[in-house]
């Protein structure tokens, strides 16, 4: 597991933004989170980021997880590209993705690896 929402609650005033909300997210999973303006996508990130605490339910996460977060309105250098906008949120991706892989060529990563998974 790298993270996991239980029986999560989270308002803003009186505003619901989160009612229940119960999910979790292993390793290797691939997922996206889509939504309407105000339905708890960016308060999810936060929560599991510990920038939020839930009004109640539990926030799981592994232990050493660095979720990163591109924010939504992203001020982008002049001539930089969305790629290195968001490498600039996950500095260490390249790096872990590229060790990771080496070691997948070699036969010492786990089940599941494959070269698309470390595509950035």
């Amino acid at each position: 597991m790298l993270f996991r929402l239980t029986d999560v609650y989270k308002s803003f005033g009186a505003q619901d933004v989160l009612r229940g909300a119960s999910f979790q997210i292993n390793p290797g999973e691939h997922v996206g989170l889509v939504g309407r303006n105000g339905a708890g996508k960016t308060t999810i990130f936060r929560l599991v980021n510990e920038e939020e605490t839930p009004d109640s339910g539990q926030v799981a996460r592994a232990r050493g997880l660095r979720p990163g977060l591109l924010a939504q309105h992203v001020h982008f250098d002049v001539g930089s590209t969305v790629h290195e906008s968001a490498r600039g949120v996950w500095p260490f991706a390249a790096d872990r993705a590229r060790d990771a892989w080496a070691g997948a060529s070699h036969g010492r990563a786990g089940p599941g690896l494959r070269q698309d998974s470390f595509a950035l």
